[in-house]
């Protein structure tokens, strides 16, 4: 609002610092003229911008949704695509917004996600002036009278679409871009075969329902028609429990790129959405449970057999709790014959838990069998006294115990004359009374003279035939393992009698029975070979040996493995070997399954 001389007079105002030269000189005529030309030139710049605003204000185009609607829509036909002046087809660009991965129903492989489905398009019918607003913005009834493409989703299972947000946006060269939140849900095949280690790509397939590729074309968002190229899922940052989302998306989201097929003459658009398990929580909750479980059935092989039931509820219950962890894994998996690692881990483990249990029952055998051949013995050791009577005996008539057995075994009635002259005097009481008490029928109904009776040494010298239990039982297994014959002159070698006393419950190892047989030997007053091994025991040394086993168990005693296995019962056979090797069989099953995995 100041003129040039107003301003030039303020400037030549003498001052502190100026100096009369300078005012002089501000004063002189050629200056103020130069002023007022360089004032005027910026006044006019000044009024021609302020002109170019005024200018620029006025429009010809919409300025609003209505005036749009009013100009465009009017006689516009949505049963129409858009089409280029050379005819070609319509390009349809496609995205999805990803924000959130629901959940993963494994069982029927169905993936829930959330997002926005994102398409763009170019239709010339409804390019419009852009010199009042730069795009506008369709919702509501709006959006349903211009042409959309009719794109559905191939493999979908249910979209929820109600009460979400969904516009479109126009641009003034005819761009359209249409944007829809929804839910969806999309079926998929999940390959489980790597559980709980799997990795899975979801597909969400895309294709127009009416147009092939004449007159629609697909493609991701930036992408080139007919390739697989472009954008097909923009991710926004999230965090999911369960799956692991490519790298950087908790941070920074990630994108796919759009895989595009051609099948017959239509176009499906693949938007995929690679994920892996986290298998911590798997592993964690039921593979580190199974094999804890395995040793709760382990410790059942440190309690004495004889201690049924502690060791069977250690047996049972675990493979009852591995069968409900078998349950809960499988509620989750899909029915099917398809192989999975953790089930097929998960039964291996069940399988070497109901081992343990199997072993439990080898073992409850073993035990009743050992036993009835422990009570077999001391029943027979209750006659030993008689049997030690008849051995001392049969030494001092330097008679065998064979001998000595047949002599007093049981014989044929007609054999015995006392038995005899019984019988006859039983059949004449018959004949008179007809009194069959008297006579000895044998079980097939045929008359005394033709059973057994006790024989005359015996009936002479009191010898029951009670008494000649152990003799005879022991006869009976020292025959069974004779391999020279069970004739008098029958020897047993070591490794016979160490068979044979395996049937009295008496276990040694073949370190020991060479020096406990040439030490009773040498005991008996008999000669031993330098080799012990070559030792041999008659019969009569064997019945002895029986008696006295007691005294010479702990000869030659020694500590290694196999004389250890050797000297004990078959029942801590068993718990020994499933000690060292039961923990050997899981270690190498895990090891097994972990590395097969690595290499699968």
């Amino acid at each position: 609002g100041l003129s040039v001389a107003s301003v030039l007079a303020q400037v030549s105002r003498p001052g502190p610092l100026a100096s009369k030269a300078m005012a002089s000189w501000l004063k002189s005529a050629w200056v103020r003229r130069l002023a007022a030309a360089i004032g005027a030139t910026m006044l006019a710049a000044v009024n021609a911008a302020d002109a170019g605003v005024c200018a620029k204000a006025t429009c010809d185009g919409p300025r609003t949704t209505g005036e749009f609607v009013a100009q465009k829509l009017a006689g516009y036909d949505k049963t129409q695509r858009p089409t280029c002046a050379d005819r070609r087809a319509t390009v349809v660009e496609v995205q999805l917004r990803l924000t959130q991965v629901n959940e993963v129903d494994q069982k029927l492989g169905i993936m829930s996600l959330s997002g926005y489905m994102r398409m763009w398009w170019r239709d010339p019918r409804l390019a419009f002036n852009g010199t009042c607003t730069n795009e506008i913005v369709l919702t509501g009834e709006y959006m349903q009278g211009i042409w959309t493409p009719d794109i559905y989703i191939d493999n979908l299972v249910k979209k929820t679409t109600d009460g979400f947000p969904e516009s479109i946006i126009v641009a003034p060269d005819g761009s359209v871009n249409h944007i829809a939140q929804m839910k969806l849900e999309v079926k998929n095949t999940l390959d489980l075969r790597q559980l709980p280690y799997d990795k899975h790509e979801a597909k969400i397939v895309l294709a127009s329902y009416s147009q092939d590729i004449k007159n629609l074309r697909l493609v991701a968002r930036g992408g080139t028609v007919g390739a697989s190229s472009g954008v097909g899922i923009s991710a926004a940052p999230m965090a999911n429990n369960v799956w692991q989302l490519p790298e950087g998306v908790e941070t920074s989201g990630f994108e796919t790129e759009g895989r595009l097929t051609v099948s017959g003459d239509w176009d499906y658009l693949h938007l995929v959405i690679p994920y892996a398990r986290k298998p911590n929580f798997l592993f964690n909750q039921v593979v580190v449970p199974a094999i804890l479980f395995l040793l709760v059935a382990y410790i059942q092989f440190w309690v004495a057999p004889t201690v049924a039931p502690a060791r069977a509820a250690l047996a049972i219950i675990p493979v009852l709790i591995m069968r409900t962890l078998s349950n809960s894994v499988y509620r989750s998996l899909p029915e099917g014959s398809q192989q999975m690692w953790l089930a097929d881990n998960l039964n291996v483990l069940t399988c070497l838990c109901i081992l343990a249990a199997v072993e439990f029952g080898v073992v409850q055998f073993s035990l009743l069998v050992e036993t009835a051949r422990e009570d077999k013995l001391k029943g027979l050791k209750g006659s030993g006294p008689k049997a030690k009577e008849m051995m001392e005996k049969a030494s001092v008539n330097t008679e065998t115990l064979v001998h000595m057995l047949s002599r007093y075994s049981k014989k044929p009635a007609s054999t015995n004359n006392a038995q005899d002259d019984n019988n006859a005097q039983d059949a004449n009481n018959a004949q008179d009374a007809n009194n069959t008490q008297n006579i000895a029928i044998d079980v097939q109904g045929c008359p005394a003279k033709t059973g057994y009776a006790t024989s005359k040494d015996a009936a002479m010298e009191g010898i029951k035939e009670s008494d000649l239990l152990f003799i005879e039982y022991a006869k009976t297994v020292f025959d069974r393992y004779d391999k020279g014959g069970s004739d008098s002159a029958g020897f047993h070698d070591v490794h016979e009698v160490r068979a044979a006393l395996t049937f009295f419950n008496i276990y040694l190892s073949e370190a020991q029975v060479p020096g406990i047989v040439c030490m009773f030997l040498r005991d008996e007053g008999a000669a031993t070979p330098v080799d012990e091994t070559k030792a041999k025991l008659n019969f009569g040394h064997f019945c002895r040996l029986l008696l006295k086993i007691n005294e010479y168990q702990l000869s030659h005693a020694t500590f290694s493995i196999k004389n250890k296995f050797q000297s004990i019962p078959p029942s801590s056979r068993f718990d020994l070997a499933a000690r060292v090797g039961y923990p050997i069989l899981v270690a190498a099953t895990q090891l097994f399954f972990q590395v097969g995995f690595a290499l699968w």
